[in-house]
C-alpha cells in the first residue's frame, strides 16, 4: 500500500505528526494520561474534533453487556489507544481491534510513547 491509498490519509498524517510533536516535547515513559492530555491540547490547536475516553456500550442481542473506553476518537473516524511501554505488544493490537469493532470504525492506531522513539501501529478492519 502506498501513502496515497491510506484511508483518512490527511487526518492520519496530521494525527501522527501531532503524536510525534507531543513525544518530542514530553519525552518517553510518562503516564499515558499526560500524553492524552497533551494530544488533546494539540488537537484543539489544530481545530481537530475528538472525544476522550468515550464510553462505548457493548451489546449482545441488543442487550448491553458491558462497555469499552478507548483513549481517544479523532473526528469520529480514527480510534487512538495510547501506551507508555517498552514496545507495542500483540495484546495492544487486540485491544484496538475490540475498540474498532465496538465503535463501528475502520481505522485505529496504537501509539506508544514509552520508548525513546515514538512507536505506532495502524489497524484497519
Amino acid at each position: 500500500m502506498t501513502i496515497k491509498n491510506i484511508l483518512y490519509k490527511d487526518l492520519s498524517i496530521t494525527t501522527i505528526g501531532i503524536a510525534m510533536r507531543v513525544h518530542t516535547k514530553l519525552g518517553a515513559a510518562l503516564p499515558e494520561t499526560c500524553y492524552s492530555r497533551a494530544m488533546a491540547l494539540e488537537l484543539d490547536l489544530n481545530n481537530i474534533s475528538y472525544s476522550r475516553e468515550y464510553k462505548v456500550i457493548v451489546s449482545y442481542n441488543d442487550d448491553p453487556v458491558g462497555h469499552l473506553i478507548p483513549d481517544m476518537i479523532i473526528d469520529n473516524k480514527i480510534v487512538l489507544e495510547f501506551k507508555s511501554e517498552q514496545a507495542i505488544y500483540p495484546h495492544h493490537i487486540s485491544q484496538l481491534f475490540s475498540y474498532l469493532h465496538a465503535c463501528k470504525l475502520r481505522v485505529g492506531y496504537v501509539i506508544n510513547f514509552g520508548f525513546k522513539n515514538l512507536q505506532f501501529k495502524r489497524l484497519i478492519i
